[in-house]
C-alpha cells in the first residue's frame, strides 16, 4: 500500500513538475513575443508621432520589424519606421526642419542618437520585405540626412536640392535601428 502511494504521488508530482515548466516555458515565450513587439512599436512612434512641417501632410506610415531586417548577425531585432509625406515646401526647407530636430531614441533606451533618413521623389524606392516594407535611395543605399551636409554644416551642392519645384513634392522619413531582444528566441 505505501509502495503504491509513493508511485502515485511520484508520478503526480512528476506531473505537476512538468505543468509549472511547460507554464514558465509558455510565459517566457509570450513575454519575449510581447517585449520585442512593444519595443519595436515605441521605436516607431516616435517617428509616426513627430510634428509635421507646416505645409505637409502624411501620406503612409509604415513599421517593418524583423530579426534580420538590419543586418548582422542575426543576434538583434531590427525595426524601421517610415512615414511618407507630400508638401508644398522646398527640399531646402525640409532639410532645415529636421536638421533642426533632436536626434530619435535607439529601441530600449533614452540615448539619442539614431538619425533619420531622409528620401526625395524621384530619388527613393519601396524595398519589399517579408517583415514589411521600408525605403532606400535608387541604389540601394540609405541616405541619412547629415548626407545633405558637409561636416562644416553647409549644404551639399546636389541636385537634388538644385530643383526648382510649385508643385506638391513627396518625401520619406525613416529611421532604423536594432536591439538585443531577451534570450534571442524567435
Amino acid at each position: 500500500m505505501n509502495f503504491i502511494r509513493k508511485t502515485v504521488c511520484s508520478k503526480l508530482g512528476m506531473m505537476l513538475l512538468v505543468a509549472i515548466i511547460l507554464i514558465v516555458v509558455l510565459v517566457l515565450g509570450l513575454t519575449n513575443w510581447t517585449d520585442k513587439d512593444r519595443i519595436s512599436n515605441d521605436f516607431a512612434e516616435q517617428l509616426f508621432k513627430y510634428p509635421l512641417p507646416p505645409k505637409t501632410k502624411v501620406i503612409e506610415n509604415e513599421q517593418a520589424n524583423g530579426k534580420h531586417l538590419v543586418g548582422g548577425s542575426g543576434g538583434y531585432w531590427g525595426v524601421i519606421a517610415s512615414v511618407r509625406l507630400s508638401t508644398r515646401l522646398s527640399k531646402e526647407e525640409i532639410l532645415m526642419y529636421y536638421q533642426k530636430a533632436e536626434l530619435f531614441k535607439y529601441p530600449k533606451s533614452d540615448k539619442r542618437g539614431v538619425e533619420p533618413e531622409i528620401y526625395f521623389q524621384g530619388d527613393f524606392q519601396k524595398v519589399e520585405s517579408s517583415e514589411g516594407d521600408y525605403y532606400r535611395d535608387k541604389e540601394g543605399t540609405r541616405r541619412f540626412l547629415s548626407n545633405y551636409y558637409y561636416e562644416s554644416g553647409k549644404k551639399v551642392n546636389d541636385r537634388i536640392l538644385k530643383e526648382n519645384h510649385s508643385h506638391e513634392v513627396e518625401y520619406v522619413v525613416q529611421i532604423t535601428s536594432d536591439f538585443d531582444y531577451f534570450l534571442n528566441i524567435d
